[in-house]
């Protein structure tokens, strides 16, 4: 893996800025949910599942159908359909009493829930008259009829109905766009009467739905199978037909009526539910035709534990400690040649040793090419402008809310760390089995501006490579929600490995003091950008650029309809992140965590790896067996940053459980955590203590000369065996005039 890192495009650099803009733990907004359930259980033991809004009042049922009691369905009165008759004051219900009463004589032993349409009244209102005539819960369903209301004044100088009907709303109660038919007139009762007008408006054309009769397309394109009238009328061959379009059916929230809480002693508590026009017919269906039918209300259950915030916490993780073992892979390979056995001869290693050096680079002439240098240590200086550059950065995406540039960075940077990471090793591991090199590293063509000849490596890499993000990026841009794709987020997930994997392998912290710099520095900025910021700006700066502008602010059902809408815009995190699914939720949502989160402190685990295997490297260069105290023999590939007795694995370890503690308080508190909170302190406080132990913080302080020692070492080696390390990105180009032997043939 060492050569691969050592061929790299230096221009890639600059991408890994776009890290710096952290992501934290927020869901997008959506509508309303269906938080509760209804089996409908019949007396032949036929079982219906409805799913339901809840109230903002009245009582609440248990999780799970077992936890609660089964119900009797009952009806309103007869002579009050819409039960909206004691809140217009033409009957009073409060002296009803339990059933069995002058309205029901089921027997009381049993619980009930009545099933009552919507409109007329407030939702409060239906719930307190239900709960005065003796239910147990009310379960208010959609109806047609509750979008069309009368204007009582024009309606006493007016004969023609026509104009005193108050119509539904276009785009609010339907949309033409979706779908739209024509019915006569004479068919349909005005002013709009339910009983008589949802069944003609209702369902397919077998069920006698005239808009689906006059359209035969309309059941295919509009889901909800409900037609709403315009009041638009046009004439053909002399009938007048009524305009009807596609009636939306969405879960509604019931919400209090302030008024009835002030002119009422008593208050709602019985259990308020709400389905949609469709569940509301099944629903009905199902009482009608079967006999012996109970319902089962009940809070849908939702998972105890939370195991995508473990396997995020794992992912996190591994992808950290993977980065910062692999970044010491230069000084593991040329300890594993000093530690070889004595017998092993290099003409039986050539092979392994060819593919562990990259050769000489050439360009299409045949001219050697001068190397440059692939790693970029950071300084205090740079620690300082680091910090600034990223409070500037967040503070530019705040206020001019370029998201979209954002991500179409992101994705060209993330295509060439996948080439890096995940593209070129593969067709090195194929290229070495095929003895196919000298193809693979053959100049396609020549680049202008000097930049050198195009392998077919190269080619075959970017188009692979640029293809797969550039289609992500089309995602990206064009669905709502793209985080809930599965190819998006799977995606989405290898990107972000890839780059942390390239961050933490070119930059590189020389020292202690100027990780500690860099990482308390960044300490103060996520909280300040997290907690503090809301005080001086209208919102807090990371929450919002790290959700795209914050979640929506337009009502969230009229996003559902139109997601394109003004205000229905931002919510789903910017890409910069790990991202899992929320396992077994209806809730949705995922468990997400910044890639800055895992390459910041990954420095730090970089720096410790890196000083464990230049301990190791060094001794065994002066003809000791490289323990440095720990390890007694070579004896795994593992090497020495697997000893306890190093700074890798403790300051690893340290990492997990600051993780494990940010996940922690991110439930204990109910609100996202800026990750660094806990990280920084575990990772640095672990290699602080550790050295300050060891008599070894001093060294680190200021810049371990064991690194400098082992630099050396491995410069030596390279320029011995006639390796030189090429840009980033670049395959060397090999002529394979040089090497006709197969087995020393230089791998790619």
């Amino acid at each position: 893996m060492a050569v691969i890192f050592g061929r790299r495009h230096s221009e890639l650099r600059s991408r890994c800025v776009f890290l710096l803009v952290l992501s934290t733990l927020v869901a997008p907004t959506c509508a309303v949910l269906p938080t509760a359930a209804i089996d409908v259980n019949s007396g032949s033991g036929k079982k219906t599942t409805l799913f339901a809004s809840q109230a903002s009042f009245g009582s609440y049922p248990q999780e799970s159908a077992s936890n609660n009691h089964e119900m009797i369905p009952i009806l309103p009165p007869e002579d009050d359909p819409l039960l909206c008759n004691e809140s217009k004051g033409s009957a009073e219900y409060s002296n009803a009493g339990p059933i069995p009463n002058n309205y029901y004589s089921f027997n009381g032993q049993s619980k009930f829930a009545m099933l009552v349409p919507r409109g007329s009244c407030t939702f409060e209102r239906k719930a307190l008259s239900a709960q005065r005539l003796g239910a147990s819960a009310i379960v208010i369903y959609g109806s047609l009829g509750a979008l069309y209301s009368v204007n009582e004044t024009l309606a006493e100088s007016n004969d023609d109905p026509m104009d005193y009907v108050i119509w539904p709303a276009n785009r609010h109660d339907y949309d033409c766009d979706i779908a739209r038919s024509i019915v006569p007139r004479s068919s349909i009762v005005i002013p709009y009467d339910s009983q008589a007008d949802d069944p003609l408006l209702s369902g397919t054309s077998f069920d006698g739905n005239l808009c689906a009769v006059n359209n035969p397309s309309f059941t295919d394109e509009c889901e909800s199978q409900r037609c709403l009238l315009t009041g638009s009328v046009s004439n053909d061959d002399d009938i007048e037909m009524m305009e009807g379009c596609c009636a939306w059916d969405l879960h509604l929230w019931l919400y209090s009526d302030t008024e009835l809480v002030k002119s009422e002693a008593e208050s709602v508590t019985i259990q308020a539910f709400f389905v949609t026009m469709k569940q509301g017919s099944i629903l009905l269906d199902e009482v009608s035709n079967e006999s012996g039918v109970k319902l089962t209300l009940y809070e849908r259950p939702l998972p105890k534990y939370n195991f995508s915030s473990v396997i995020i916490w794992l992912m996190g993780t591994f992808v950290a400690s993977v980065a910062a073992y692999l970044s010491g892979s230069e000084y593991r390979e040329v300890s594993k040649k000093y530690a070889a056995p004595m017998g092993r001869t290099r003409n039986n290693n050539a092979r392994e040793e060819d593919r562990s050096q990259p050769r000489r680079v050439v360009d299409a002439q045949g001219n050697q090419e001068q190397p440059a240098s692939d790693r970029l240590e950071i300084t205090m200086t740079m620690a300082f402008f680091f910090v600034v550059m990223s409070s500037g950065t967040l503070l530019i995406l705040f206020y001019f809310k370029i998201y979209g540039i954002v991500k179409a960075l992101y994705a060209f940077g993330c295509a060439g760390a996948l080439a890096q990471v995940l593209v070129f090793p593969a067709i090195d591991k194929i290229a070495f089995k095929t003895n196919s090199q000298s193809w693979w590293n053959a100049p396609l063509c020549i680049l202008p501006c000097d930049c050198g000849a195009l392998s077919r490596i190269e080619a075959f890499a970017g188009i692979i490579c640029y293809s797969w993000c550039g289609y992500w990026l089309f995602l990206a841009f064009t669905l709502h929600h793209p985080s809930e794709n599965t190819f998006f987020w799977i995606t989405q997930d290898i990107m972000g490995a890839a780059m942390c994997i390239l961050f933490i392998d070119i930059v590189r912290v020389p020292t202690l003091k100027i990780a500690g710099a860099l990482l308390w520095a960044l300490f103060v900025y996520d909280i300040f950008f997290v907690f503090i910021s809301p005080l001086l700006f209208d919102s807090s700066v990371m929450i919002t650029v790290a959700t795209s502008g914050g979640p929506p602010t337009a009502d969230p059902t009229w996003c559902e309809k139109y997601p394109d809408s003004d205000g229905c815009e931002g919510g789903d995190p910017l890409p910069m992140l790990l991202t899992f699914p929320r396992l077994g939720s209806y809730q949705g949502g995922a468990s997400m965590l910044g890639l800055g989160d895992i390459v910041l402190p990954g420095l730090l685990l970089s720096f410790a790896c890196r000083f464990d295997e230049a301990k190791r490297l060094v001794g065994l260069s002066g003809g000791g067996r490289g323990s440095g105290g720990s390890c007694t023999s070579w004896d795994s590939s593992d090497g020495y940053c697997c000893s306890l007795r190093g700074y890798f694995v403790p300051v690893c370890i340290a990492y997990a459980l600051g993780l494990m503690m940010a996940n922690v308080a991110v439930y204990v508190m109910n609100t996202g955590q800026p990750a660094l909170l806990y990280l920084v302190p575990m990772t640095f406080g672990t290699m602080y203590f550790l050295g300050k132990r060891r008599n070894e913080l001093g060294d680190l302080w200021n810049g371990p000369k064991v690194l400098s020692a082992a630099d050396d070492i491995v410069d030596s080696e390279n320029g011995t065996n006639g390796a030189e390390f090429t840009p980033l990105g670049r395959r060397p180009s090999i002529d394979a005039s040089e090497n006709t032997d197969a087995s020393t043939r230089s791998v790619l």
